[in-house]
């Protein structure tokens, strides 16, 4: 079944974070838990952090980068990057990946008309 493309994405890192949490099939709460934290911080407390992150008030960490990585399918912190730099001005769109705005998907190494995780046909 082909889903047809939302209007364009914001291309936030919080976006991302967000699309990428949801394709996976987990809620705030449920990633929270399976977040690793060092010293340990309560749930609530990662919850509202993941919450301030996909809503663009609170930055991305590295380490939560890399814990998204771990535990979230199809995440890459290289794309997560890529979008900080953009959200900061440091780089142009056109420098951007290729990302689904139905679901926050980047294939690797070539473009595809079809999302290859949810099935948006892409412009």
């Amino acid at each position: 079944m082909v889903t047809p493309l939302p209007s364009a994405p914001p291309l936030t890192p919080g976006w991302y974070v967000r699309m990428r949490r949801e394709a996976d099939g987990r809620d705030v709460e449920e990633l929270a838990l399976f977040l690793p934290t060092d010293p340990p911080v309560p749930c609530g407390t990662r919850v509202e952090y993941i919450r301030a992150v996909e809503a663009g008030v609170q930055p991305v960490t590295v380490d939560f980068a890399f814990a998204l990585q771990r535990e979230v399918r199809s995440f890459r912190v290289d794309v997560l990057f890529s979008l900080v730099s953009f959200a900061h001005g440091w780089i142009d769109a056109e420098h951007l990946p290729p990302i689904c705005a139905a679901c926050g998907f980047v294939p690797r190494g070539i473009e595809k008309i079809v999302c290859l995780d949810c099935g948006a046909v892409q412009k």
